[in-house]
Protein backbone atom coordinates (compact mmCIF):
# COMPACT_ATOMS: atom_id res chain seq x y z
CA UNK A 1 0.00 0.00 0.00
CA UNK A 2 1.40 3.41 -0.96
CA UNK A 3 2.09 6.07 1.66
CA UNK A 4 -0.47 8.40 0.10
CA UNK A 5 -3.22 5.78 0.23
CA UNK A 6 -2.21 4.83 3.78
CA UNK A 7 -2.53 8.45 4.92
CA UNK A 8 -5.81 8.91 3.06
CA UNK A 9 -7.36 5.87 4.76
CA UNK A 10 -5.97 6.93 8.13
CA UNK A 11 -7.57 10.35 7.79
CA UNK A 12 -10.89 8.70 6.92
CA UNK A 13 -10.70 6.66 10.13
CA UNK A 14 -9.84 9.77 12.14
CA UNK A 15 -12.78 11.62 10.59
CA UNK A 16 -15.22 8.89 11.54
CA UNK A 17 -13.74 8.67 15.03
CA UNK A 18 -14.14 12.42 15.49
CA UNK A 19 -17.82 12.06 14.60
CA UNK A 20 -18.23 9.30 17.19
CA UNK A 21 -16.44 11.38 19.82
CA UNK A 22 -18.63 14.40 19.10
CA UNK A 23 -21.74 12.24 19.41
CA UNK A 24 -20.56 10.74 22.70
CA UNK A 25 -19.87 14.20 24.08
CA UNK A 26 -23.31 15.39 23.02
CA UNK A 27 -24.92 12.50 24.88
CA UNK A 28 -22.75 12.71 27.99
CA UNK A 29 -22.65 16.44 28.75
CA UNK A 30 -25.35 16.98 31.39
CA UNK A 31 -26.19 20.56 32.34
CA UNK A 32 -26.43 21.82 35.86
CA UNK A 33 -28.40 24.82 37.12
CA UNK A 34 -25.65 27.21 36.12
CA UNK A 35 -25.65 26.10 32.49
CA UNK A 36 -22.33 24.31 32.79
CA UNK A 37 -21.87 20.75 31.65
CA UNK A 38 -19.90 18.29 33.76
CA UNK A 39 -16.24 19.06 33.46
CA UNK A 40 -16.79 22.84 33.37
CA UNK A 41 -17.72 23.03 29.69
CA UNK A 42 -20.50 25.49 28.86
CA UNK A 43 -23.38 24.57 26.57
CA UNK A 44 -24.18 27.02 23.78
CA UNK A 45 -27.87 27.84 23.22
CA UNK A 46 -28.63 29.33 19.81
CA UNK A 47 -32.04 30.87 19.07
CA UNK A 48 -33.35 30.49 15.52
CA UNK A 49 -35.95 33.09 14.54
CA UNK A 50 -37.39 34.97 11.58
CA UNK A 51 -36.88 38.69 11.03
CA UNK A 52 -40.05 39.45 13.01
CA UNK A 53 -38.47 37.79 16.05
CA UNK A 54 -40.73 34.73 15.90
CA UNK A 55 -39.06 31.49 17.04
CA UNK A 56 -38.53 28.84 14.36
CA UNK A 57 -39.15 25.35 15.69
CA UNK A 58 -37.70 22.33 13.93
CA UNK A 59 -34.77 24.15 12.32
CA UNK A 60 -31.77 21.90 11.62
CA UNK A 61 -28.49 23.34 12.92
CA UNK A 62 -25.21 21.74 11.83
CA UNK A 63 -22.05 23.10 13.51
CA UNK A 64 -18.91 22.97 11.36
CA UNK A 65 -16.97 19.80 12.08
CA UNK A 66 -19.83 17.89 13.73
CA UNK A 67 -21.48 14.95 11.98
CA UNK A 68 -24.83 15.05 13.74
CA UNK A 69 -27.31 17.93 13.38
CA UNK A 70 -29.21 19.56 16.25
CA UNK A 71 -32.92 20.48 16.02
CA UNK A 72 -34.38 23.67 17.50
CA UNK A 73 -37.16 23.23 20.08
CA UNK A 74 -40.55 24.96 20.35
CA UNK A 75 -38.78 28.12 21.58
CA UNK A 76 -36.46 28.11 18.59
CA UNK A 77 -33.51 27.04 20.77
CA UNK A 78 -30.87 24.66 19.44
CA UNK A 79 -28.47 23.50 22.14
CA UNK A 80 -24.93 22.80 20.95
CA UNK A 81 -22.81 20.62 23.18
CA UNK A 82 -19.22 21.17 24.23
CA UNK A 83 -16.43 19.96 21.97
CA UNK A 84 -13.73 18.30 24.07
CA UNK A 85 -12.63 21.55 25.66
CA UNK A 86 -11.71 23.10 22.32
CA UNK A 87 -14.40 25.76 22.55
CA UNK A 88 -17.24 26.21 20.11
CA UNK A 89 -17.05 26.20 16.36
CA UNK A 90 -17.70 29.66 14.91
CA UNK A 91 -19.97 28.69 12.02
CA UNK A 92 -23.24 26.77 11.72
CA UNK A 93 -25.38 25.77 8.76
CA UNK A 94 -29.13 26.17 9.35
CA UNK A 95 -32.13 24.89 7.38
CA UNK A 96 -35.84 25.09 8.18
CA UNK A 97 -38.98 24.35 6.25
CA UNK A 98 -40.20 27.44 4.43
CA UNK A 99 -36.99 29.43 5.00
CA UNK A 100 -33.89 30.16 2.95
CA UNK A 101 -30.96 28.00 4.19
CA UNK A 102 -28.23 30.05 5.82
CA UNK A 103 -24.69 29.80 7.14
CA UNK A 104 -23.96 32.02 10.13
CA UNK A 105 -20.99 32.92 12.31
CA UNK A 106 -21.98 32.70 15.96
CA UNK A 107 -21.65 36.02 17.76
CA UNK A 108 -23.69 37.40 20.69
CA UNK A 109 -26.37 39.92 19.67
CA UNK A 110 -25.63 42.94 21.89
CA UNK A 111 -25.44 40.81 25.00
CA UNK A 112 -28.75 39.08 24.27
CA UNK A 113 -27.13 35.74 23.41
CA UNK A 114 -26.69 33.89 20.16
CA UNK A 115 -29.38 34.47 17.53
CA UNK A 116 -29.72 33.47 13.89
CA UNK A 117 -32.39 35.10 11.75
CA UNK A 118 -33.75 33.43 8.62
CA UNK A 119 -35.57 34.80 5.60
CA UNK A 120 -38.75 33.13 4.39
CA UNK A 121 -38.40 31.31 1.09
CA UNK A 122 -40.53 32.05 -1.92
CA UNK A 123 -43.06 29.22 -2.44
CA UNK A 124 -41.64 28.40 -5.85
CA UNK A 125 -38.10 27.86 -4.50
CA UNK A 126 -38.84 25.66 -1.52
CA UNK A 127 -38.50 22.42 -3.41
CA UNK A 128 -36.56 23.46 -6.48
CA UNK A 129 -36.68 20.75 -9.12
CA UNK A 130 -39.31 18.58 -7.44
CA UNK A 131 -42.56 17.42 -9.00
CA UNK A 132 -45.53 17.73 -6.65
CA UNK A 133 -48.41 15.29 -7.01
CA UNK A 134 -51.83 16.92 -7.25
CA UNK A 135 -52.93 14.92 -4.19
CA UNK A 136 -50.49 16.96 -2.07
CA UNK A 137 -51.94 20.35 -2.98
CA UNK A 138 -55.15 20.54 -0.88
CA UNK A 139 -54.78 22.91 2.05
CA UNK A 140 -55.88 20.34 4.63
CA UNK A 141 -53.21 17.90 3.41
CA UNK A 142 -50.51 20.56 3.63
CA UNK A 143 -51.74 21.66 7.06
CA UNK A 144 -51.74 18.11 8.43
CA UNK A 145 -48.28 17.42 7.02
CA UNK A 146 -46.94 20.64 8.55
CA UNK A 147 -48.43 19.69 11.91
CA UNK A 148 -46.80 16.25 11.76
CA UNK A 149 -43.46 17.81 10.86
CA UNK A 150 -43.72 20.25 13.76
CA UNK A 151 -44.46 17.39 16.16
CA UNK A 152 -41.53 15.47 14.69
CA UNK A 153 -39.31 18.50 15.30
CA UNK A 154 -40.35 18.48 18.95
CA UNK A 155 -39.52 14.77 19.17
CA UNK A 156 -36.12 15.35 17.54
CA UNK A 157 -35.37 18.17 19.96
CA UNK A 158 -36.21 15.77 22.82
CA UNK A 159 -34.03 13.03 21.20
CA UNK A 160 -37.14 10.83 20.81
CA UNK A 161 -36.08 9.43 17.48
CA UNK A 162 -38.61 6.60 17.31
CA UNK A 163 -41.47 9.05 17.75
CA UNK A 164 -39.95 11.46 15.26
CA UNK A 165 -39.63 8.72 12.67
CA UNK A 166 -43.27 7.66 13.04
CA UNK A 167 -44.44 11.27 12.61
CA UNK A 168 -42.18 11.91 9.64
CA UNK A 169 -43.31 8.74 7.88
CA UNK A 170 -46.94 9.85 8.30
CA UNK A 171 -46.00 13.26 6.88
CA UNK A 172 -44.23 11.56 3.99
CA UNK A 173 -47.39 9.61 3.13
CA UNK A 174 -49.25 12.90 2.83
CA UNK A 175 -46.51 14.87 1.05
CA UNK A 176 -44.14 12.32 -0.53
CA UNK A 177 -42.36 14.98 -2.60
CA UNK A 178 -41.22 16.93 0.48
CA UNK A 179 -37.43 17.03 0.46
CA UNK A 180 -37.41 18.41 4.00
CA UNK A 181 -39.30 15.38 5.33
CA UNK A 182 -36.84 13.04 3.63
CA UNK A 183 -33.90 15.10 4.87
CA UNK A 184 -35.17 14.87 8.46
CA UNK A 185 -35.69 11.13 8.11
CA UNK A 186 -32.04 11.02 7.08
CA UNK A 187 -31.14 12.94 10.24
CA UNK A 188 -33.06 10.39 12.34
CA UNK A 189 -31.14 7.60 10.62
CA UNK A 190 -27.82 9.34 11.29
CA UNK A 191 -28.61 9.59 15.00
CA UNK A 192 -29.26 5.85 14.96
CA UNK A 193 -25.98 5.30 13.09
CA UNK A 194 -27.94 3.63 10.27
CA UNK A 195 -25.77 5.02 7.50
CA UNK A 196 -27.39 2.99 4.72
CA UNK A 197 -30.84 4.38 5.51
CA UNK A 198 -29.45 7.89 5.95
CA UNK A 199 -27.76 7.68 2.55
CA UNK A 200 -31.02 6.63 0.88
CA UNK A 201 -33.05 9.41 2.50
CA UNK A 202 -30.49 12.11 1.72
CA UNK A 203 -30.24 10.84 -1.85
CA UNK A 204 -34.02 11.12 -2.35
CA UNK A 205 -34.10 14.52 -0.67
CA UNK A 206 -31.27 15.72 -2.90
CA UNK A 207 -33.05 14.48 -6.01
CA UNK A 208 -36.28 16.16 -4.93
CA UNK A 209 -34.60 19.48 -4.13
CA UNK A 210 -31.43 19.71 -6.24
CA UNK A 211 -31.19 23.45 -5.64
CA UNK A 212 -30.80 23.29 -1.84
CA UNK A 213 -27.09 23.17 -1.02
CA UNK A 214 -27.47 22.00 2.59
CA UNK A 215 -29.40 18.88 1.54
CA UNK A 216 -26.85 18.12 -1.18
CA UNK A 217 -24.12 18.68 1.42
CA UNK A 218 -25.72 16.17 3.82
CA UNK A 219 -25.78 13.67 0.97
CA UNK A 220 -22.10 14.29 0.25
CA UNK A 221 -21.07 13.83 3.89
CA UNK A 222 -22.96 10.56 4.29
CA UNK A 223 -21.39 9.26 1.06
CA UNK A 224 -17.96 9.98 2.54
CA UNK A 225 -18.85 8.10 5.70
CA UNK A 226 -19.91 5.20 3.45
CA UNK A 227 -16.44 5.26 1.82
CA UNK A 228 -17.83 6.46 -1.53
CA UNK A 229 -15.09 9.05 -2.01
CA UNK A 230 -15.71 9.91 -5.67
CA UNK A 231 -19.46 10.29 -5.27
CA UNK A 232 -18.94 12.28 -2.07
CA UNK A 233 -16.56 14.66 -3.86
CA UNK A 234 -19.01 15.26 -6.70
CA UNK A 235 -21.95 15.87 -4.35
CA UNK A 236 -19.98 18.25 -2.12
CA UNK A 237 -18.63 20.14 -5.12
CA UNK A 238 -22.19 20.67 -6.34
CA UNK A 239 -23.34 21.63 -2.82
CA UNK A 240 -20.52 24.18 -2.63
CA UNK A 241 -21.65 25.75 -5.90
CA UNK A 242 -25.09 26.17 -4.28
CA UNK A 243 -23.62 28.05 -1.31
CA UNK A 244 -23.06 25.14 1.09
CA UNK A 245 -20.07 25.61 3.37
CA UNK A 246 -18.81 23.34 6.15
CA UNK A 247 -15.48 22.41 7.68
CA UNK A 248 -15.96 18.70 7.01
CA UNK A 249 -17.01 19.42 3.44
CA UNK A 250 -13.96 21.57 2.77
CA UNK A 251 -11.70 18.92 4.27
CA UNK A 252 -13.10 16.20 2.01
CA UNK A 253 -12.90 18.42 -1.06
CA UNK A 254 -9.32 19.34 -0.15
CA UNK A 255 -8.12 15.78 0.43
CA UNK A 256 -9.87 14.16 -2.53
CA UNK A 257 -8.97 17.12 -4.73
CA UNK A 258 -5.32 16.60 -3.82
CA UNK A 259 -5.53 13.02 -5.06
CA UNK A 260 -7.10 14.28 -8.29
CA UNK A 261 -4.31 16.74 -8.93
CA UNK A 262 -6.50 19.78 -8.23
CA UNK A 263 -3.72 21.38 -6.20
CA UNK A 264 -4.85 25.02 -6.16
CA UNK A 265 -8.39 24.03 -5.23
CA UNK A 266 -7.01 21.69 -2.56
CA UNK A 267 -5.02 24.55 -1.01
CA UNK A 268 -8.09 26.79 -1.07
CA UNK A 269 -10.23 24.19 0.69
CA UNK A 270 -7.69 22.98 3.25
CA UNK A 271 -6.86 26.53 4.34
CA UNK A 272 -10.46 26.80 5.57
CA UNK A 273 -10.02 23.76 7.82
CA UNK A 274 -8.70 24.15 11.41
CA UNK A 275 -5.69 21.98 12.24
CA UNK A 276 -6.91 21.20 15.75
CA UNK A 277 -9.97 19.38 14.38
CA UNK A 278 -8.24 17.48 11.56
CA UNK A 279 -4.70 16.51 12.61
CA UNK A 280 -3.52 15.59 9.09
CA UNK A 281 -4.75 18.80 7.50
CA UNK A 282 -1.29 20.40 7.68
CA UNK A 283 0.33 17.38 6.03
CA UNK A 284 -2.02 17.39 3.06
CA UNK A 285 -1.82 21.17 2.81
CA UNK A 286 1.98 21.01 2.69
CA UNK A 287 1.81 18.53 -0.19
CA UNK A 288 -0.68 20.68 -2.12
CA UNK A 289 1.40 23.83 -1.54
CA UNK A 290 4.57 22.12 -2.74
CA UNK A 291 2.76 20.94 -5.88
CA UNK A 292 1.75 24.56 -6.46
CA UNK A 293 5.40 25.61 -6.23
CA UNK A 294 5.09 27.38 -2.87
CA UNK A 295 7.97 25.61 -1.09
CA UNK A 296 8.27 28.05 1.83
CA UNK A 297 4.59 27.77 2.83
CA UNK A 298 4.75 24.01 2.26
CA UNK A 299 7.67 23.70 4.69
CA UNK A 300 5.86 25.77 7.32
CA UNK A 301 2.76 23.62 7.01
CA UNK A 302 4.81 20.43 7.26
CA UNK A 303 6.61 21.70 10.38
CA UNK A 304 3.22 22.48 11.94
CA UNK A 305 2.17 18.93 11.19
CA UNK A 306 5.26 17.46 12.84
CA UNK A 307 4.79 19.64 15.93
CA UNK A 308 1.19 18.51 16.31
CA UNK A 309 1.89 14.89 15.40
CA UNK A 310 5.32 13.88 16.67
CA UNK A 311 4.70 10.12 16.22
CA UNK A 312 8.12 8.79 15.04
CA UNK A 313 6.78 6.00 12.84
CA UNK A 314 4.67 8.40 10.77
CA UNK A 315 7.58 10.80 10.33
CA UNK A 316 9.93 8.00 9.25
CA UNK A 317 7.46 6.93 6.56
CA UNK A 318 7.38 10.39 5.06
CA UNK A 319 11.11 11.20 5.07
Amino acid sequence: MSIGKFCFRLVLVLFLLSAEIANAQRNSNVLGNNGLARGGCRELAVRIEDYMGTAIMGATVVPDGNALPVTSDSNGIARLSCNAGEGFLPKVNVTAQGYVPTTATLAPESGRGYEIRMNRAEPSSRLSGSTINISELPRDIQKKSSYLQEEAAKALAATKYDSAEVLLIEAQKLTPSSALVMNNLGIVAMHRKDLDAAEEYFKKASQSAPGIGEIKGNFGLILWMQHHEEESYSALLKASSLGYESTAGNYILGVVGLGKGEYKESVKRLRKVPSDQFPYRDLFLSIALRKCGNSKAAEESYLNFRQRNPAPFIVSLLE
